[in-house]
């Protein structure tokens, strides 16, 4: 337990490094771009093809990978495979202080983003960090603990980790590719989702110590449920053999 405490905790602060030095040169440029933010921005609209092309339908599809409705449907099926145990309430506590962090940071810096006129996607908030990187970052690596934790046989494991690992990917990339971010908003993006996914690992792992919330919530449904129709049957034989 002494190691993974060490572990996780030097993750997470690493990655928080990592999201301070961002901001710290996003805040000293005045939230203009970075001289690698041009330079990818550039990039990317030179290799992603025209409007309305496979890539423009391709990046506004693989997006959602990282929007609100992703975090809910990993959720719901962290929820129905934990059956409700403490990692679903770790997981929804640090999304919901990701998520929330992002907005506020968003309003301190009021970055403005790439050209309007090359946005592939509607977009209407502040640039920095990106919400959808804060996002992927935290539901798919969540995700990969559980797998890593699950009783999986060891090339299952595999192949969803690295599936997971991609979705990561995917969502940053149609994020440039839509023209909506630049590369620093990703990466503070990705650092912040990544401090907070290994705070929520090491909170759920002193939830484990501790044994709170250890039995899963839907157990327990199960378990008062089956315990009062118990209950109700007893009576009625109760009342029938008065």
């Amino acid at each position: 337990m002494k190691k993974k405490i060490i572990t996780y905790s030097a993750l997470s602060l690493a990655f928080l490094i990592i999201f301070i030095i961002m901001c710290i040169l996003i805040k000293n440029s005045g939230g203009d771009p970075l001289s690698i933010d041009a330079k990818i921005r550039d990039f990317f609209y030179e290799i992603r093809g025209n409007k309305n092309g496979f890539n423009y339908y391709l990046s506004n599809i693989v997006t959602y990978l990282g929007d609100t409705i992703a975090v809910f449907l990993v959720g719901f099926i962290i929820l129905i495979f934990t059956k409700g145990d403490n990692k679903v309430f770790s997981f929804f506590l640090g999304v919901v202080i990701a998520l929330c962090l992002n907005v506020v940071i968003k309003e301190i810096f009021q970055r403005d983003r790439p050209f309007a006129e090359y946005f592939w996607a509607h977009e209407n908030d502040a640039s920095f960090p990106s919400g959808h990187s804060v996002a992927a970052a935290y539901i798919y690596s969540f995700s990969i603990y559980l797998i890593i934790k699950s009783k999986f046989n060891k090339i299952l494991k595999t192949i969803l980790s690295i599936a997971c690992g991609l979705l990561i990917v995917v969502v940053v990339v149609s994020r440039l590719t839509l023209g909506v971010h630049y590369f620093s908003d990703v990466i503070a993006g990705l650092s912040l989702g990544f401090t907070m996914v290994f705070l929520s690992i090491l909170f759920e792992e002193f939830l484990i110590q501790f044994g709170i919330f250890e039995k899963p919530i839907l157990v327990s449904i199960h378990d008062a449920i089956k315990s009062r129709k118990n209950k109700k049957e007893e009576k009625q034989i109760e009342n029938k053999e008065e």
